[in-house]
């Protein structure tokens, strides 16, 4: 595990088998919240990023970490421009862009602007806790789709 620290601000890049976490100031505030250690925080994630469904600390980090962020306000409700343009950057993170046919670009952005209703529609029969776990790992998998084609 390696930690770079500059000016008060951690960056951790854990290479964990094959997939490579980078932990930003908020991860490492909610982890600090709910007495998550780091490791533990690293193992959540599989290798598609998906994180556990149905439990309780990660339901809790994982409200702490969107509040956080910004993706959703003190009274649940998502900031969906801030989000997609989370899933935008996520997507086309470490893809040269240049390199992309007209079409290419065109079917990767019709993707992204698909996912944030289509993950709505998957999580929304369930309960308030879980939601946004069940709604984060759609979107996690579909990130991870678009960026395998």
């Amino acid at each position: 595990m390696d930690s770079l620290y500059f000016a008060g601000i951690i960056l951790l890049i854990t290479v964990h088998g094959h997939k490579v976490v980078t932990l930003n100031a908020d991860d490492i505030a909610c982890c600090n919240e709910y007495n998550v250690r780091i490791t533990t925080f690293i193992q959540w994630f599989d290798k598609k990023l998906l994180l556990p469904e149905h439990d309780p600390l990660v339901n809790k980090f994982a409200k702490c970490w969107l509040n956080r962020r910004g993706y959703v306000n003190s009274d649940g409700v998502m900031n969906e421009s801030l989000y997609r343009e989370w899933i935008r950057a996520t997507t086309f993170r470490g893809i040269d862009t240049k390199s992309l046919t007209e079409a290419d670009l065109q079917n990767k952005e019709r993707s992204i602007d698909a996912i944030i209703p289509f993950c709505k529609d998957h999580a929304k029969f369930s309960d308030d806790d879980d939601y946004r776990i069940i709604f984060y790992n759609c979107v996690a998998s579909k990130v991870y789709d678009i960026k395998q084609l």
